[in-house]
């Protein structure tokens, strides 16, 4: 059984999920502002009903509050920017091709010995610099996965 295209399969398989990952966890706050809500509620639990301190924790929860929805607001409105889908999806199958495509010729020459040994490395480093340029270009789409609000009111 051959097994040289694992490692290029499973280089792409982690790279493409931490980068899916990455961008669905690292947006969401949502559940520490309701743990923050539930957490300022409980203490005003405990002061005195007409309080100063308990009238400011009802003013920070309704600031809270106020931030929560119209961060919630503003993502059910969003759009999707097709122009920076269509680069990330070229991008990741140009970087999934470029691997499978030279993992596979490093590996074939490197099993011919003498100089072809040399060209191989080399091919592995071109390799990794290509995967890091990869890598890098589609983490700087997801940051503009969304189309920007402004234009978004002057399409509609």
């Amino acid at each position: 059984m051959d097994f040289t295209h694992i490692v290029p399969i499973a280089t792409t398989a982690v790279t493409v999920l931490g980068t899916v990952a990455a961008a669905i966890v690292g947006n969401e706050r949502g559940p520490k502002d309701l743990r923050r809500i539930r957490q300022l509620a409980e203490a005003v639990g405990h002061l005195p009903e007409h309080s100063d301190a308990a009238k400011a924790l009802h003013e920070a929860i309704g600031l809270i509050a106020g931030d929560y929805t119209d961060r919630l607001k503003e993502v059910r409105g969003r759009k999707l920017n097709s122009g920076v889908v269509s680069a990330i999806l070229i991008v990741g199958v140009a970087a999934i091709a470029s691997v499978y495509g030279l993992s596979t010729l490093a590996t074939w020459l490197g099993s011919l010995g003498g100089w072809a040994i040399a060209v191989a490395v080399v091919i592995w480093i071109v390799l990794a610099l290509a995967v890091l340029l990869a890598i890098l270009l589609i983490a700087a789409g997801w940051r503009t996965l969304y189309a920007p609000r402004e234009s978004m009111k002057r399409k509609g």
